[in-house]
């Protein structure tokens, strides 16, 4: 049960750590595109950019707590009495 908390909180844990890094990224490009002109070849590398890093971050974080459930079902096998 202890290992179910755990599992829980890890997760609670990395999303919120992804919640905020979309947070600072999104504030970041936003402060950078009122400096550029709309539709200038620096605006849209700044929209790819965010895309790009959105992207990644919302992998890393899926990725992360695939990893965290992959962990606590091997260690909920390897202590399992029915092996």
């Amino acid at each position: 049960m202890a290992c179910r908390v755990w599992l829980v909180l890890a997760c609670l844990l990395v999303v919120l750590v992804g919640v905020a890094a979309i947070y600072a990224i999104t504030k970041w490009s936003l402060q950078m595109l009122r400096a550029e002109a709309p539709l200038s070849w620096r605006a849209v590398a700044l929209v790819a950019a965010y895309a790009i890093s959105f992207t990644a971050i919302v992998l890393a974080v899926l990725i992360a707590v695939a990893v965290a459930f992959a962990v606590a079902e091997v260690a909920r096998c390897a202590c399992s009495p029915h092996l």
